[in-house]
């Protein structure tokens, strides 16, 4: 049994260990999913935040292009034109503006050209050949021809006043590789890369990247969501990145964040919370007031689930209870687990209705003598109280229930109490909480505890009816028991019967003792198969039975061998008789198919089985000869019969029981019959319950004190008296 219990605990700490190593995985892969997600998010932020620019920076060369001096094609007045918008907005269009005619020569630009240099053709140029088929258009990063300045292109086309197009109106943004500022990375935008069309790096002066491979993988369309890769070599060739990328629909570029993988997971919640900073205080605060709301529901949902199986649980407690006190325990059990930290207190309503008494206790230390009489008042308040009784902070407790406060020295800072009130108005009793911290219980707690009242109320009813049930059938399987075992000179008899089961169901073990006029002393002890009124009256016809052979045969395997005719059919039981002569201490055993009775040679010495050859059980064969085993037992010794209610129990085999019995003779050598017979009970577990009846008789042989010798005259009436 240790080595079961050890593997168990083994089993049962592994499966923790699993499930705690499955819950910090899950927990850690949430994390990931959580800070990869939000990298590809900023990613996609920065992608729209870049279809803006371009957008606004689109309507407003549009707006340029609908001017008069545009419109009228003249060159002079789109000169003056375009150097007061550049100066109006430096940051605008920072490598300036310009017009293209139709056939791709620069004609006019807000900066000077050097003296004598001829106009610029840039008609081999895409975004030129874009805008002149009548759409805007946004270049690759291009080197400028004239000033050799890294520039991106915004182009849209112009048109005359007859609205045919006219050229190009072209506005130009300087590109200067700048390291990344601290304003981009608190904003979640560090290691952002910004790839146009051609895979080249906007930001890093128009360097393509060393992994071409994932260049080219990033320019196919990412989707609105955009996508990211948890584990990949980035694009500088290295290994263990993370790449984040979507699509910037108006350039048609690739925004995209590389970073270090050990960066990205080593503070996902970091990096969630930065993001967050970047849409703004008012998200943040939604977001906040979220995940408060869904923790509360979780939290809720945890209470309830939690009190759901506490409930079923209890329910098949209270149902499979045969006791008033297995109720009890149950009920102040389930309450101390539904509410941990909680002291859970079930007390019972009087006989006569007046007060309350602790019945069970669960969930803390108790103690009856402190703690008993301050419950025991509350219990008695709740139970004529028309409703529970709430006291959730400790200044209440101390106004309403002094003697609690007192009793347990302020360590108890709230108090719930209900009756234990059934379906049909009756209370048996009542339930106290008694918690450490103040606390008010929720509605679906009250009903909790309500409803666990109700059944405790219904299952106290039921047992109590058949504890009394289990009384009457106890009084009447006494009834057909010898009231008091016959005085023997040389001999102490002791007899016990203890009823086992609950209900009313009464049993077939019997016990008897008969003295005979010769002086010899028959006992028994028997047991008739099954429960019931049929087996009792079996057992009253064999002990009847066994009283007529008694006297009429001093063998007690005749007397047995009579008592076969007696069993007929389907019944069938067991019995063992002691023939004793009390003079001699000469004892003689017939057994079918009982026990073998336990001898105790001298106080002090092993206990031991009687060696008799056992008979087959009554009602098992037919009438025949029934051995018989002979044992002497001087003054001192002790001999135990008992039927095998006492030694077998669930779970547990007969040898062992027989040795639980044999330990508790050992230990009781030198006691009377009946101080030896309660100690067998209580050594076979009579106090914890016992799973079927027992019947139990002790003989103890005191031995007989000789009369005094005396010599009379032979006469024929002296010798008569003395043969008398």
């Amino acid at each position: 049994m240790r080595g079961r219990a050890v593997l168990v605990a083994l089993v049962g700490v592994l499966v923790l260990v699993a499930v705690a190593a499955l819950l910090a995985w899950q927990q850690y892969q949430d994390a990931r999913s959580s800070a990869l997600g939000a990298v590809r998010n900023r990613t996609v932020l920065a992608a729209t935040v870049f279809d803006t620019y371009f957008a606004g920076q689109i309507a407003q060369l549009n707006a340029i292009a609908d001017a008069p001096a545009v419109v009228n094609q003249d060159q002079v007045a789109m000169s003056a034109y375009f150097k007061r918008v550049v100066a109006s907005n430096r940051r605008a269009f920072t490598g300036g503006l310009g017009w293209i005619d139709r056939q791709g020569v620069s004609r006019v630009s807000s900066t000077a050209a050097p003296p004598g240099q001829e106009p610029v053709s840039v008609a081999d140029r895409t975004y030129f050949r874009q805008a002149m088929a009548g759409k805007p258009f946004i270049s690759e990063g291009i080197t400028a021809r004239r000033s050799n300045q890294h520039v991106v292109v915004i182009a849209v086309p112009t048109h005359d006043a007859s609205g045919q197009v006219s050229g190009v109106l072209a506005g130009a943004l300087l590109v200067n590789p700048t390291p990344t500022s601290q304003t981009s990375i608190d904003l979640g935008f560090k290691n952002l890369v910004v790839l146009d069309r051609l895979g080249q790096s906007v930001l890093s002066g128009f360097d393509k990247p060393r992994n071409a491979a994932l260049a080219a993988r990033l320019r196919r369309p990412a989707g609105p969501t955009g996508q990211v890769l948890g584990d990949t070599k980035g694009l500088s060739d290295a290994s263990g990145h993370v790449v984040a990328y979507a699509t910037s629909a108006v350039p048609g570029w690739v925004i995209a964040i590389d970073q270090p993988r050990s960066e990205v997971l080593a503070a996902p919640r970091r990096s969630l919370a930065l993001s967050l900073v970047a849409i703004g205080g008012v998200a943040a605060l939604v977001l906040a007031l979220f995940i408060r709301s869904v923790l509360r529901a979780r939290g809720a949902a945890e209470q309830e689930e939690r009190l759901a199986r506490e409930t079923t649980a209890f329910a098949g407690q209270v149902a499979g209870a045969s006791a008033v006190r297995q109720v009890c325990d149950a009920t102040a059990g389930s309450l101390a687990a539904a509410f941990p930290g909680t002291l859970a207190v079930v007390a019972l309503a009087a006989d006569d209705g007046l007060g309350a008494r602790v019945a069970a206790a669960a969930g803390g230390v108790f103690d009856r003598t402190i703690h008993g009489p301050a419950v025991n008042a509350v219990a008695e308040e709740a139970l004529i109280a028309p409703a529970a009784l709430a006291y959730d902070t400790e200044a209440l407790v101390a106004a309403e229930a002094p003697h609690i406060a007192a009793a347990f020295g302020g360590a108890r800072r709230a108090l719930y109490a209900q009756a234990l009130t059934a379906p049909d108005g009756a209370r048996a009793g009542a339930l106290v909480l008694l918690f450490a911290d103040e606390l008010e219980l929720d509605e679906d707690e009250r009903r909790f505890v309500a409803g666990q009242a109700e059944q405790a109320a219904i299952g106290i009813e039921r047992t109590q009816a058949r504890e009394r049930e289990h009384d009457v059938a106890t009084q009447l399987q006494r009834s057909l028991l010898p009231e008091r075992l016959p005085a023997v000179t040389g001999l102490d008899l002791a007899a016990r019967y203890n009823a086992g089961s609950t209900g009313l169901v009464i049993g077939g073990d019997w016990y008897d003792a008969v003295v005979r006029p010769d002086g010899l002393v028959h006992v028994t002890v028997g047991d008739v198969a099954g429960r019931g009124i049929e087996a009792a009256t079996l057992m009253g016809q064999l002990r009847n039975a066994f009283r007529a052979y008694a006297l009429e045969h001093a063998s007690p395997g005749e007397v047995l061998s009579r008592l076969l005719r007696h069993v007929a059919g389907d019944d069938m039981a067991t019995a063992v008789i002691l023939t004793i002569d009390p003079a001699t201490g000469d004892v003689r055993c017939a057994s079918a198919g009982h026990p073998p009775p336990l001898i105790l040679p001298a106080p002090g010495a092993e206990v031991v089985t009687m060696a008799v050859e056992s008979g087959p059980p009554l009602g098992a064969a037919a009438t025949s000869d029934v051995p018989e085993a002979a044992v002497h037992c001087a003054a001192g010794s002790a001999i135990v019969l008992y039927t095998d209610g006492l030694v077998e129990q669930r779970g547990a085999s007969i040898d062992a029981g027989i040795e639980r019995v044999a330990a508790a003779i050992a230990a009781h050598g030198t006691a009377d019959a009946g101080r030896l017979a309660d100690a067998v009970l209580r050594g076979a577990g009579a106090d914890g319950g016992l799973d079927d009846d027992v019947a139990l008789l002790v003989v103890r042989f005191t031995g007989v004190t000789a009369e005094p010798v005396t010599d009379r005259p032979g006469t024929e009436a002296s010798v008569l008296q003395a043969r008398s």
